[in-house]
């Protein structure tokens, strides 16, 4: 069974699997180029409250919880169903919805990924957090130093070699975080594929869409 890693990045959606790097303008685009076979791991969140709740889903908090002072800093809470389509921070503070900058700056990517997302089609894709994909390369121990720096690009790096994950060349519209993020994905979607090592939480609740609010890694 195949196995893909699909990031979001400046271009559309990068997608790294057996057959090397690209970017998609389009999230359904960027599923729609693998086989339907494909096991996919997705940063990006799948599954929305409907209504703000301090710290985000249940599995948001609990991924903090595990990376830890290290890297909880990584994990955002995704926005409430109500957020959608909001395109400025008092709309969405109008509706209820309390989000961050950072948040309303990737909503139209979650508003892709909500729009196509079905149970049926989260059998083979699931959300996938990186940096819990790198902290199980690393023997259960979260990379301090941030992805953008150097030293922390070096360090992820040399954690995919060891894990034998060749890295592609970069495709024009992705920036090399993305690129490594999109790799350990794949890695996770690997282990998920097989069915051995990959890990999950929590046991998921399921959103109005009946989707699962769950990460694996």
């Amino acid at each position: 069974m195949s196995a893909a890693g699909i990031d979001g990045c400046r271009g559309g959606w990068i997608t790294v699997n057996g057959d090397g790097a690209s970017v998609s303008s389009s999230i359904q685009d960027a599923i729609a180029a693998l086989p339907r076979s494909c096991v996919i791991a997705l940063d990006m969140p799948i599954g929305l409250l409907d209504a703000h709740v301090a710290g985000g889903r249940e599995c948001d908090r609990a991924i903090r919880t595990i990376l830890g002072p290290a890297r909880n800093g990584s994990v955002f809470s995704p926005p409430p169903r109500l957020a959608l389509g909001c395109r400025t921070l008092p709309e969405a503070q109008a509706r209820g919805a309390r989000i961050t900058l950072q948040t309303l700056n990737i909503l139209p990517k979650i508003e892709e990924v909500d729009a196509v997302m079905t149970p049926a089609l989260q059998r083979r894709i699931h959300e996938v957090h990186p940096e819990l994909a790198f902290m199980a390369m690393n023997h259960g121990t979260a990379i301090a130093e941030p992805k953008r720096s150097a030293e922390g690009r070096a360090i992820r790096i040399g954690l995919l070699e060891a894990h034998a994950i060749a890295i592609p060349s970069k495709p024009r519209g992705a920036a090399m975080d993305d690129l490594l993020d999109a790799c350990a994905l794949a890695w996770s979607a690997h282990r998920i594929a097989a069915g051995t090592n990959a890990q999950a939480l929590p046991r998921p609740p399921r959103d109005a869409c009946g989707l699962a609010m769950q990460v694996r890694w």
